[in-house]
């Protein structure tokens, strides 16, 4: 129910064309056009706090950590989303509920 609930979150705030997936477990991606990175970090920050309205109950707080990145030049999808990953897994660390943007 909670998976569907944040589902339902990023259709909600994924532009036109995006696509959406669920990798396994609570991970979600999407892919959008890249426009700018502020563009894409208004984007999860958007996602972040629909998910963190979320109640699937009273006593429970539900939250969200997002990394996000565009792709380089010449660099290969699977590269990205590894970038991505440990850009979410910092978002975890530095407290989670929160925005990471990927960097090298």
């Amino acid at each position: 129910m909670l998976l569907g609930q944040v589902a339902d979150a990023l259709r909600e705030h994924a532009p036109k064309g995006a696509e959406l997936f669920r990798l396994g477990g609570e991970e979600f991606a999407m892919v959008t056009d890249p426009g700018k990175d502020e563009e894409l970090e208004a984007l999860a920050e958007r996602v972040r706090c629909a998910v963190e309205r979320l109640r699937p109950r009273a006593d429970v707080k539900v939250t969200i950590s997002i990394g996000f990145g565009r792709s380089r030049p010449h660099e290969s999808p699977l590269d990205l989303m590894q970038r991505v990953d440990r850009a979410m897994y910092r978002a975890k660390d530095e407290g989670r509920n929160r925005v990471m943007r990927a960097t090298a």
